[in-house]
């Protein structure tokens, strides 16, 4: 049993320092800032890699709930509905189409349907990975 189930939360990896890393052996330390789970595979974070970061050596996970990051330090936070509407709006903006058009409408209308979804996907915490101001 982790130390986070210990102390009363309910996930493992609550406030744990985890370890990422790709094929082409970037690492990436990431801090869990709450009481949420966490994705096993993220996007690598390392200049122009395009390969997918793994969740490694979860036994090492390093439960650590007064954690202060650093300035750039990458951390999971809860996405907000606010988050979730700026990355969207930028997705749809990117990726705007006929077959877009077709299932939305409007790009407000395709925006804000994903931006609910995403939030729905692991409510209430669903994670976001940002770094550290």
């Amino acid at each position: 049993m982790s130390q986070a189930i210990k102390d009363g939360y309910k996930q493992a990896e609550a406030f744990c320092l985890m370890m990422y890393r790709c094929k082409k052996g970037h690492q990436v330390l990431i801090w869990n800032s709450r009481d949420g789970v966490t994705p096993f595979i993220i996007s690598c974070r390392i200049h122009d890699c395009r390969e997918e970061c793994q969740h490694v050596n979860l036994e090492n996970d390093y439960y650590c709930p007064a954690h202060k990051p650093s300035t750039g330090d990458y951390v999971f936070v809860d996405l907000t509905i606010d988050m979730a509407l700026a990355y969207r709006l930028q997705y749809v903006e990117r990726n705007w189409c006929d077959e877009m058009k077709g299932m939305f409408g409007t790009k407000k209308k395709a925006v804000e349907r994903l931006a609910k979804g995403d939030m729905e996907s692991f409510a209430p915490h669903t994670p976001h990975l940002t770094r550290w101001k």
